[in-house]
């Protein structure tokens, strides 16, 4: 860690910041690409629950008309 008072003596720590910036950008970028694929997740899995009611509805509507069809 480098001092906050910067004299002559510390000039070397002008790099380390530099660095500690970088990683600091690249966490940031990693944390939110997982929660953006995190949301990604949530959003597919609403709609595959969807999917599956619509499908379900689908089926029991063919199969109404089908009873319907046989009545007449």
């Amino acid at each position: 860690m480098c001092p906050l008072i910067d004299n002559n003596e510390n000039n070397y720590c002008n790099g380390n910041n530099f660095a500690d910036i970088l990683q600091l950008v690249g966490q940031w970028f990693v944390s939110t690409g997982d929660i953006i694929t995190l949301a990604g997740q949530a959003i597919a899995l609403e709609q595959d629950r969807q999917d599956k009611i619509q499908e379900e509805q689908d089926k029991q509507q063919q199969e109404f008309q089908q009873k319907q069809m046989q009545q007449q």
